[in-house]
Protein backbone atom coordinates (compact mmCIF):
# COMPACT_ATOMS: atom_id res chain seq x y z
CA UNK A 1 0.00 0.00 0.00
CA UNK A 2 1.41 3.60 -0.98
CA UNK A 3 0.42 6.41 1.20
CA UNK A 4 0.67 9.80 0.86
CA UNK A 5 0.23 12.05 3.66
CA UNK A 6 0.09 15.70 3.26
CA UNK A 7 0.06 18.65 6.18
CA UNK A 8 -0.61 22.27 5.68
CA UNK A 9 -2.15 24.02 8.92
CA UNK A 10 1.25 25.11 10.06
CA UNK A 11 3.72 27.42 8.38
CA UNK A 12 4.92 24.13 6.91
CA UNK A 13 4.62 22.36 4.06
CA UNK A 14 4.46 19.10 5.15
CA UNK A 15 4.28 15.96 2.39
CA UNK A 16 5.39 12.22 3.00
CA UNK A 17 5.34 8.87 0.80
CA UNK A 18 5.70 5.98 2.45
CA UNK A 19 5.03 2.08 0.94
CA UNK A 20 4.06 -0.49 2.78
CA UNK A 21 3.74 -4.14 2.15
CA UNK A 22 3.51 -7.30 4.30
CA UNK A 23 3.86 -4.64 7.46
CA UNK A 24 7.30 -3.48 6.70
CA UNK A 25 8.10 -0.46 5.38
CA UNK A 26 9.65 -0.86 2.02
CA UNK A 27 10.14 3.22 0.69
CA UNK A 28 10.13 6.52 3.34
CA UNK A 29 10.13 9.97 1.76
CA UNK A 30 9.15 13.20 3.17
CA UNK A 31 9.34 16.96 2.76
CA UNK A 32 9.23 19.37 5.34
CA UNK A 33 9.78 23.02 4.01
CA UNK A 34 9.11 26.20 5.38
CA UNK A 35 6.68 28.10 2.95
CA UNK A 36 4.49 30.65 5.26
CA UNK A 37 1.80 31.00 3.46
CA UNK A 38 2.26 29.52 0.08
CA UNK A 39 0.81 26.41 1.22
CA UNK A 40 -1.59 26.59 -2.04
CA UNK A 41 0.26 28.20 -4.81
CA UNK A 42 3.02 25.22 -3.66
CA UNK A 43 1.09 22.55 -2.84
CA UNK A 44 0.83 20.53 -6.48
CA UNK A 45 4.05 21.31 -7.14
CA UNK A 46 6.00 20.08 -3.72
CA UNK A 47 3.67 16.56 -4.24
CA UNK A 48 5.26 16.14 -7.69
CA UNK A 49 8.62 16.85 -6.50
CA UNK A 50 8.19 14.25 -4.06
CA UNK A 51 6.85 11.59 -6.21
CA UNK A 52 9.83 12.93 -8.72
CA UNK A 53 12.64 12.55 -6.11
CA UNK A 54 10.94 9.06 -5.04
CA UNK A 55 11.06 8.09 -9.27
CA UNK A 56 7.54 7.27 -8.89
CA UNK A 57 4.42 7.95 -11.00
CA UNK A 58 1.84 10.08 -8.68
CA UNK A 59 -0.70 8.20 -6.69
CA UNK A 60 -0.90 6.30 -3.89
CA UNK A 61 -3.82 4.09 -2.26
CA UNK A 62 -4.43 5.73 0.87
CA UNK A 63 -4.20 10.06 1.28
CA UNK A 64 -3.44 10.90 4.81
CA UNK A 65 -4.10 14.75 5.48
CA UNK A 66 -3.37 16.86 9.07
CA UNK A 67 -6.57 17.93 10.22
CA UNK A 68 -5.54 20.63 12.25
CA UNK A 69 -5.94 22.76 14.31
CA UNK A 70 -4.66 25.45 12.44
CA UNK A 71 -5.79 28.26 10.31
CA UNK A 72 -8.59 28.19 8.28
CA UNK A 73 -6.89 28.24 5.24
CA UNK A 74 -4.40 26.13 6.10
CA UNK A 75 -6.21 23.25 7.49
CA UNK A 76 -8.55 23.24 4.20
CA UNK A 77 -5.47 22.94 1.36
CA UNK A 78 -4.18 19.79 2.87
CA UNK A 79 -7.57 18.62 2.68
CA UNK A 80 -8.66 20.32 -0.65
CA UNK A 81 -5.14 18.25 -2.14
CA UNK A 82 -6.13 15.05 -0.19
CA UNK A 83 -9.78 15.61 -1.47
CA UNK A 84 -9.45 15.87 -5.25
CA UNK A 85 -5.87 13.24 -5.36
CA UNK A 86 -8.71 10.53 -3.54
CA UNK A 87 -10.41 11.17 -6.44
CA UNK A 88 -8.25 10.94 -9.26
CA UNK A 89 -6.26 7.84 -7.44
CA UNK A 90 -9.80 6.29 -6.19
CA UNK A 91 -8.02 6.25 -3.38
CA UNK A 92 -9.21 6.19 0.62
CA UNK A 93 -9.03 9.43 2.94
CA UNK A 94 -7.93 9.56 6.64
CA UNK A 95 -7.44 12.73 8.58
CA UNK A 96 -5.16 13.14 11.35
CA UNK A 97 -4.61 15.57 13.97
CA UNK A 98 -1.66 17.88 13.44
CA UNK A 99 -0.37 17.47 17.43
CA UNK A 100 -0.84 14.23 17.28
CA UNK A 101 1.51 14.25 13.96
CA UNK A 102 3.66 16.00 15.93
CA UNK A 103 3.82 14.08 19.03
CA UNK A 104 4.11 11.22 17.68
CA UNK A 105 7.90 11.38 17.26
CA UNK A 106 8.72 10.68 20.75
CA UNK A 107 7.79 8.25 23.50
CA UNK A 108 6.36 9.30 26.67
CA UNK A 109 3.57 11.93 28.13
CA UNK A 110 3.91 14.41 25.41
CA UNK A 111 2.77 17.62 25.49
CA UNK A 112 2.43 19.47 22.22
CA UNK A 113 1.43 23.06 21.85
CA UNK A 114 1.19 25.23 18.34
CA UNK A 115 0.84 29.00 18.62
CA UNK A 116 -2.62 30.25 18.46
CA UNK A 117 -1.84 34.22 18.80
CA UNK A 118 -2.53 36.22 21.69
CA UNK A 119 -1.10 34.40 24.08
CA UNK A 120 -3.42 31.24 22.99
CA UNK A 121 -2.28 27.95 21.92
CA UNK A 122 -3.55 24.52 20.45
CA UNK A 123 -2.66 22.20 22.89
CA UNK A 124 -2.86 18.57 23.94
CA UNK A 125 -1.14 16.30 25.61
CA UNK A 126 -0.80 12.63 24.43
CA UNK A 127 0.83 8.67 26.16
CA UNK A 128 2.86 8.25 23.09
CA UNK A 129 5.04 4.98 22.66
CA UNK A 130 6.79 3.63 19.48
CA UNK A 131 4.90 5.95 17.51
CA UNK A 132 1.66 5.01 18.66
CA UNK A 133 -1.08 7.34 20.73
CA UNK A 134 -1.62 5.00 23.28
CA UNK A 135 -3.94 7.74 25.15
CA UNK A 136 -5.32 11.17 24.96
CA UNK A 137 -4.82 13.28 28.41
CA UNK A 138 -6.00 16.48 27.43
CA UNK A 139 -7.78 16.34 24.07
CA UNK A 140 -7.27 18.98 21.34
CA UNK A 141 -8.57 22.70 22.41
CA UNK A 142 -7.46 25.91 22.22
CA UNK A 143 -6.18 27.20 25.77
CA UNK A 144 -4.46 30.21 27.25
CA UNK A 145 -0.02 29.48 27.54
CA UNK A 146 -0.39 29.86 31.10
CA UNK A 147 -3.56 27.33 31.13
CA UNK A 148 -1.74 24.24 29.12
CA UNK A 149 1.29 25.12 30.85
CA UNK A 150 -0.48 24.70 34.31
CA UNK A 151 -1.49 21.04 32.93
CA UNK A 152 1.72 19.69 31.96
CA UNK A 153 3.19 16.79 34.04
CA UNK A 154 6.38 17.57 35.07
CA UNK A 155 8.35 14.58 33.64
CA UNK A 156 6.70 15.47 29.86
CA UNK A 157 8.06 16.27 26.51
CA UNK A 158 7.50 19.41 25.66
CA UNK A 159 7.19 20.25 21.67
CA UNK A 160 6.11 23.57 21.00
CA UNK A 161 5.78 25.00 17.19
CA UNK A 162 7.72 21.91 16.00
CA UNK A 163 6.64 21.05 12.08
CA UNK A 164 4.83 18.29 11.95
CA UNK A 165 6.37 14.59 10.85
CA UNK A 166 4.57 13.47 7.55
CA UNK A 167 5.49 9.66 8.23
CA UNK A 168 4.30 9.98 11.58
CA UNK A 169 1.08 11.31 10.32
CA UNK A 170 1.23 8.59 7.24
CA UNK A 171 1.70 5.96 9.89
CA UNK A 172 -1.26 7.39 12.10
CA UNK A 173 -3.42 7.37 9.28
CA UNK A 174 -2.55 3.46 8.10
CA UNK A 175 -3.32 2.48 11.71
CA UNK A 176 -6.68 4.30 11.58
CA UNK A 177 -7.54 3.22 8.35
CA UNK A 178 -6.79 -0.48 9.34
CA UNK A 179 -9.19 0.30 12.09
CA UNK A 180 -12.00 1.31 9.50
CA UNK A 181 -11.75 5.17 11.53
CA UNK A 182 -11.91 6.99 7.48
CA UNK A 183 -13.80 10.29 8.71
CA UNK A 184 -12.60 13.51 7.84
CA UNK A 185 -13.13 16.01 10.78
CA UNK A 186 -11.40 19.50 10.31
CA UNK A 187 -10.67 21.65 13.42
CA UNK A 188 -10.29 25.01 13.11
CA UNK A 189 -10.18 25.91 17.05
Amino acid sequence: MRILALETSTPYFCAGLLEVENDLEVLKLEQIDFVDRAHAELGIEKIQSLFLSANLKPGADLIVVGTGPGSYTGVRVAASLGLGLARVWKAKLVGVTTLEAIAATQDGVVAVSLDARRGNVYSAIYQVSNGRILEVLQGVEKRSLEGFQALIPEHAIKLSDAAPNPLALARLGLERFKRGETELTLEYL
